[in-house]
């Protein structure tokens, strides 16, 4: 009998929030970040070395500045700082693990930073043989990206295909399409793990048929350009035959 594949939701507790522009953090992810804004810089050294959590999530205009809480998406990750450099003009690199999927419940204040009443989302576990099918193709149509994707070598593959977490696949994988993050965003959004996974399959299918295409455009381009070649090739031939034969009619 398989298990279940949908989320259980662990009681809220208060975390200070970052609101990340066009970029969506998965978990089991291990992601740099340079962090420039004042509210985000003020979040980051609220933290008490010995937790440094904190929830990101990604806010709806990519131009505000300041985003409000209504501009901010519900749904984000709680994260680990693992490492930080305060920079020479204040902003913060930062390298950062997600950990659990976090739905925001309410924001708690906006100064001098964001923070946010949070609950975590525990994942479900899947073992029946429909998942592992599932798992299996996921794994494959990305193996096939990697082969048609000159930007990603085999050993991306290889790394990527041991995994058997669907939440941290899901965010090894994403990292490497070209998905728009409003789209990386829906599917951080999906709750039941099956339902994430088929998403996923429908994101891979799209990227392979960009990739396919790419290629085609290339190959199109290159036989264009090496008939072009040719027939110069073939015209500067002509003419120095014309030259010697006293026929030049250029």
């Amino acid at each position: 009998m398989g298990s279940k594949s949908v989320t259980s939701v662990k009681e809220g507790r208060v975390y200070p929030l970052i609101a990340l522009r066009d970029k969506v953090l998965f978990t089991d992810v291990l992601v740099p970040l340079f962090i420039g804004r004042a509210k985000s810089v003020s979040a980051i050294k609220s933290l008490k070395d010995n937790e440094n959590l904190i929830v990101f999530a990604m806010q709806k205009d990519v131009e505000e500045n300041d985003p409000a809480p209504e501009g901010i998406y519900k749904i984000g990750v709680l994260a680990k700082i693992k490492q930080k450099i305060v920079m020479s003009d204040d902003s913060i690199k930062v390298l950062v693990v997600g950990l659990r999927r976090a739905i925001i419940r309410r924001f708690v204040q906006t100064e001098p930073f964001l923070a946010v009443e949070a609950e975590l989302i525990e994942e479900a576990e899947l073992a029946d043989s429909f998942y592992s099918r599932l798992l299996d193709e996921v794994k494959d149509k990305f193996s096939y990206c990697v082969q048609i994707n000159p930007r990603l070598g085999n050993e991306v593959a290889r790394s990527i295909t041991r995994i058997e977490e669907p939440q941290k696949l899901l965010g090894a994988i994403v990292q490497h399409l070209s998905t728009p993050s409003k789209m990386q965003q829906e599917l951080l959004e999906v709750l039941n793990i099956r339902s994430q996974l088929e998403r996923l399959l429908d994101l891979l299918d799209a990227e392979i048929k960009t990739l396919e295409l790419d290629d085609k455009l290339k190959e199109d381009v290159k036989k264009q350009l090496e008939q072009s070649q040719k027939e110069y090739y073939l015209n500067e031939k002509m003419k120095a035959i014309l030259r010697e034969l006293g026929r030049d009619d250029s």
